[in-house]
């Protein structure tokens, strides 16, 4: 690619890692027009969640599409061995992260889904 200001190569054109869920038959949806807390109150009633894994595990901001707009934290997230969990509702979503340096160019894998109250990953810092 060409361009005026000579932005080509991989110097300028980092990547967003990212994963395709599929949702959780029978849990609440999310309702239409949700407020911001009804939304919050909704997602924590969900029992299901993904786990992901980012490697290499750097400093990244996450986020998520699932039939409209990409929301993301503009604060790095926690991990736990390069993993973290998100919240699963019912239906499918895509799970994105972008490195804090904006160089980087990690990856994220799902590593399985699981029960929120999964002793195995008591420690996992969950989204």
């Amino acid at each position: 690619m060409k361009s005026r200001q000579k932005l080509d190569g991989d110097d300028f054109w980092a990547g967003l890692a990212w994963v395709d869920v599929k949702g959780v038959a029978g849990e609440q949806s999310m309702p239409q027009g949700a407020t911001q807390g009804q939304g919050e109150q909704t997602v924590q009633s969900w029992k299901n969640i993904a786990v992901l894994s980012v490697t290499p595990d750097i400093e990244v901001y996450f986020g998520f599409m699932s039939g409209g707009p990409a929301y993301f934290l503009n604060v790095p997230i926690k991990t736990h061995k390069g993993q973290f969990g998100v919240h699963l509702g019912d239906g499918d979503v895509k799970f994105f992260v972008i490195p804090k340096d904006l160089k980087s160019r990690p990856e994220l894998k799902l590593v399985e889904v699981a029960s929120v109250d999964d002793s195995k990953y008591k420690d996992l810092p969950l989204y």
